[in-house]
């Protein structure tokens, strides 16, 4: 109904992916955007779907924990003068609640409220001083999901997000055994986590797709790379 707040959100969503597409750019490269920043494929031909999925990189075209986190530097960075003024809770508090809107906004896919649950667990203990736990994160994230929708558990998009984060936990540290302190980390993590989050949904993707891309590996590593840059650039023309 018109006065839901579902509504107006769903509303304001249309509205962006027009202003998208209003933008001045090409049709494709509108309907890639409009796919990374809401989550709206309407726009994706036939062709550019099969293109993607043969290259082995369709799961950039549906949101997951790597959009939030683009989303969440984002917001990170536009909060920052509430660190110079010294209320560094006030912006996790802040960061969070954006969070959350935004996974309204997109609709509450799985994987997107796996990543802001994530997300918001961590920040929970940044704020209350608690110790930190990725794998108990990714846990309470399976239990809230499953409790409101538990036939989530079914969906492709809950089991790749889900394998994907529990691969990368459990993995990336011995394919990148690397300290944070070391040069090299900024360059080996991204790595390791690629190659782990590909690895963990290798059984699922020849499941559930009948296929797997044997340059799978490659174009990951350079999804990495350019991601970031398109979801970042995305964000502030959109707001522009």
């Amino acid at each position: 109904r018109s006065g839901n707040p579902l509504y107006l959100l769903k509303r304001l969503r249309e509205k962006t992916v027009d202003r998208i597409f209003a933008s001045g750019l090409d049709e494709p490269a509108a309907a890639f955007l409009a796919a990374i920043l809401t989550g709206d494929t309407t726009a994706l031909t036939d062709d550019s779907r099969s293109d993607y999925a043969a290259a082995g990189v369709a799961h950039i075209l549906a949101l997951s924990g790597a959009h939030v986190a683009v989303i969440a530097m984002v917001i990170a960075v536009v909060l920052f003068p509430l660190v110079m003024a010294g209320h560094r809770r006030a912006r996790w508090w802040l960061t969070i609640a954006v969070l959350w809107l935004y996974a309204l906004f997109t609709g509450l896919s799985p994987s997107v409220c796996r990543a802001v649950i994530m997300a918001s667990a961590v920040l929970l203990a940044l704020i209350f001083d608690r110790p930190r736990s990725s794998l108990n994160a990714l846990c309470l994230a399976a239990i809230l999901i499953l409790v409101f929708s538990p036939l989530s558990l079914m969906q492709p998009g809950f089991q790749l997000s889900f394998a994907a984060t529990l691969a990368i936990i459990l993995y990336s540290p011995v394919l990148a055994p690397v300290s944070r302190r070391s040069r090299y980390y900024r360059l080996l993590a991204p790595l390791a986590a690629t190659l782990a989050a590909t690895l963990g949904t290798f059984p699922l993707v020849a499941w559930h797709f009948h296929s797997v891309p044997v340059y799978f590996l490659v174009a990951n590593v350079a999804a990495v790379a350019v991601m970031p840059v398109m979801i970042a650039g995305g964000v502030v023309l959109t707001m522009l």
